[in-house]
């Protein structure tokens, strides 16, 4: 498709339709980026089906995460197609992201007055249910449908989320073989397998997940486990912060089977790592045109071949010394308990909204004699008012380098599943991490090979109800600010 697509527009370059198969064929060729300069010219030269080329646009942007971005692109679309259902269902499944429910019931209603019986309307209405913590409602929709896959993988994730992981599970095997070859599961087979200890067949669909495909190095072979024995391999991240420093261990092994390893970190990381390791050069920035890569393998790829090695989490490629000049960042008071919290992450993360805090949940522990200091870099709307009538210490204008720095001189990390907890684990410090039921398939049995020893784990252990955990992170801490008085008498 792609090279005919190829053939129409070196016939004629300024022709609207060509444009667009050209940037079609990109897009199922995953050449996003490009895809979306084609579609953007044919809109320019006035192609007559505008709509698809913007809702294509629109959709390649919700997958690389670009929220904000797609919306504004569906929009365009809808503005030139009201009662196209596919566009609404994309606005939805945006609005679903964003967790914006009243968008979501807006366009829900648009929804429903074309076609109230479809199961794409049911489908979102069991979406904002859950949204809106009526899960008891959402369940009944999704059990009235089992017969489409859809509704079970959802009701799948509301019992795995809500505890009831059994019985989630039970339904999971009864419907696998029927999603087995459908990539729109691929990462929901995945998770569900790793969280489970299913490395072997977990990882084959971990392999197939959206984001991995969300690259610009289409033109390096991937590795598949080839010599590299005098070959050159680039290493790139495709995910969260938190993912590339968790799973940058596995460059260590890499190490001892190439000696030439380029590893391609987000800018806000770069500082984080050790840029003195034979063998290893840490970059930012790269451009592909002027290096000669033998392959190239995504960060989350690379686990499959090292996963079952245990790594010494003292030798990882992050600094793990760093000093503080007292007051170049902030005072830390040596006479009392010094903490720093993080209570949410992303609103758009894994497992969102259930994998953080509503700050004013976490009232108890700030009852104690003890210096809190924020490390998030935002702080929710909801959260503003009573954070502003606490008294602890914001750092969230500090960058990740600054930022490690201050948690070294910190007694004690306190965090939801975020970079920071990541961060603060890997830099040894006393870390308590607080999860949700059901939290990411990282922190089920894949845990357990190699885990922090710096870190312990507060499980939640009643669906939406933080109340027993941050209880029990409360005795903790009194006995934590016990010892530290005795310690600074």
């Amino acid at each position: 498709m792609l090279d005919c697509a190829k053939k129409l527009i070196n016939i004629n370059k300024n022709d609207p339709s060509y444009n667009y198969f050209l940037a079609l064929s990109l897009e199922f060729n995953n050449y996003f980026n490009e895809a979306i300069k084609f579609y953007k010219k044919s809109i320019d030269l006035n192609y007559v089906e505008k709509r698809n080329a913007y809702n294509n646009i629109g959709n390649i942007l919700l997958r690389q995460k670009k929220q904000s971005l797609s919306l504004k692109y569906f929009k365009k679309a809808y503005e030139l197609d009201k009662k196209n259902i596919h566009i609404i269902a994309n606005l939805l499944s945006n609005y679903v992201v964003l967790r914006d429910t009243s968008n979501l019931e807006f366009y829900l209603k648009k929804l429903y007055s074309i076609d109230k019986n479809s199961r794409l309307f049911l489908n979102y209405k069991a979406e904002l249910l859950i949204l809106k913590n009526e899960i008891d409602q959402a369940k009944e929709i999704l059990n009235q449908n089992l017969d489409d896959v859809r509704f079970t993988t959802k009701l799948i994730e509301i019992h795995f989320n809500t505890g009831e992981y059994q019985i989630g599970k039970d339904l999971f095997y009864k419907i696998k073989n029927k999603i087995y070859n459908d990539p729109n599961y691929n990462n929901f087979i995945a998770t569900t397998l790793l969280f489970d200890g299913n490395f072997e067949e977990g990882f084959k669909f971990y392999d197939k997940r959206n984001s991995k495909f969300v690259s610009e190095y289409s033109n390096i072979n991937e590795w598949r486990g080839e010599s590299l024995n005098n070959k050159k391999i680039l290493v790139f991240y495709e995910q969260g912060l938190g993912d590339t420093l968790q799973f940058s261990k596995y460059i260590i092994p890499l190490l001892k089977i190439c000696k030439n390893v380029t590893f391609l970190v987000q800018e806000k990381l770069a500082d984080l790592y050790n840029k003195n390791i034979d063998g290893l050069n840490i970059v930012s920035k790269i451009n592909i045109d002027k290096e000669n890569f033998d392959y190239k393998i995504d960060l989350g790829s690379l686990i499959k071949f090292f996963y079952k090695e245990k790594i010494d989490n003292s030798k990882l490629i992050i600094n793990t010394q760093k000093n503080i000049i007292q007051n170049k960042f902030i005072k830390i008071d040596k006479s009392k308990l010094n903490v720093g919290i993080v209570w949410s992450g992303s609103n758009y993360g894994p497992n969102e909204p259930y994998r953080s805090i509503s700050l004013e949940n976490l009232k108890k522990l700030f009852s104690l004699n003890i210096n809190f200091y924020s490390l998030q870099s935002e702080i929710r709307d909801n959260d503003t008012e009573y954070y502003k009538s606490l008294n602890i210490i914001n750092c969230g204008n500090f960058d990740l380098n600054e930022i490690s720095k201050i948690i070294i001189n910190l007694d004690l990390i306190i965090s939801t599943d975020t970079s920071i907890l990541h961060l603060s684990a890997i830099l040894n410090k006393e870390t308590w991490g607080i999860l949700s039921l059901y939290p990411d398939w990282r922190w089920g049995e894949f845990q357990k090979i190699n885990p922090y020893k710096s870190l312990k784990l507060f499980k939640q252990n009643k669906f939406n109800d933080w109340h027993d955990t941050i209880s029990d992170i409360y005795n903790q801490l009194k006995i934590r600010l016990h010892k530290k008085k005795n310690e600074y008498k």
